[in-house]
């Protein structure tokens, strides 16, 4: 008696087709469980309205730069880097009509390679005394990945 009808031939997956069906896997578990990036909120913004002191007293300052960055996995430490903000010269160009009161100011920003450069260190010192104020300004950029 010959039941062929009612038999179900089953195939054993090959060697080929478990690789494919782990390789599908793999791609939907990267990508279901992928990284979420998200930005974080700005730290140290000035909330209050502006209020406008008009007659201040006028004052020179110096304005010290510093532009830091830091990848969380790579870096112990953040970096200085020569240039963090775009355009950032045209940025405080036009921020600097907000503070009224600068008779005269200086800007100076921190290079890496300013730890083997006494002549900009010193000039740097120059600068932070023979100004009434030094406002020293880091924007720091962090990430944990690139």
């Amino acid at each position: 008696m010959n039941n062929t009808s009612n038999q179900q031939w089953t195939q054993r997956p090959t060697k080929s087709s478990k690789n494919w069906i782990f390789v599908v896997i793999l791609v939907l578990a990267s990508t279901l469980s992928g990284c979420a990036a998200s930005r974080s909120d700005l730290t140290g913004a000035f909330t209050q309205p502006p209020e406008r002191n008009l007659g201040a007293e006028k004052v020179s300052v110096f304005f010290l730069f510093r532009h830091l960055s830091q990848q969380h996995g790579l870096d112990a430490l953040p970096k200085v880097k020569p240039q963090g903000v775009p355009d950032f010269e045209n940025i405080f160009r036009g921020a600097l009509g907000e503070i009224t009161n600068i008779s005269e100011y200086a800007t100076h920003t921190e290079f890496p390679t300013d730890v083997n450069a006494p002549e900009r260190r010193r000039e740097q010192e120059e600068l932070r005394q023979t100004h009434d104020y030094t406002i020293d300004i880091r924007f720091f950029e962090e990430a944990s990945f690139k």
